[in-house]
């Protein structure tokens, strides 16, 4: 998967949290191409899916890096939230204004 040979830690971190070559593959084909095996990890265990970011790219947001996408669901920022945001009036909004709303408890 060209990331060469890795100390047996972070090989027992990948087994632990499911990194196969399905999900780099799977990465991969939704335009996260060069993400360290840290990130990779990153995204599994904050739970970013391609369910995940089709909802977010349906909302208007695309493409996304792999940090705001870990961000957004760290913060439970999803396409729910941000259809909820919209109805309420918070039109045009970044993802970080959006996080920031979540954050401080506004309009839930």
């Amino acid at each position: 998967m060209g990331f060469g040979r890795q100390p047996l830690d972070k090989l027992v971190a990948m087994r632990i949290h499911k990194i196969t070559p399905e999900f780099i593959r799977e990465m991969r084909s939704l335009g996260y191409e060069n993400l360290s095996l840290d990130k990779l990890m990153a995204l599994r265990i904050h739970g970013v899916t391609k369910e995940f970011l089709a909802e977010i790219k349906a909302e208007g947001f695309s493409p996304i890096s792999a940090d705001d996408a870990v961000q957004l669901r760290i913060f439970k920022v999803d396409g729910d939230y941000i259809r909820r945001m919209k109805a309420r009036g918070f039109n045009n909004l970044t993802l970080e204004q959006l996080v920031q709303l979540r954050i401080h408890n506004i309009a839930k």
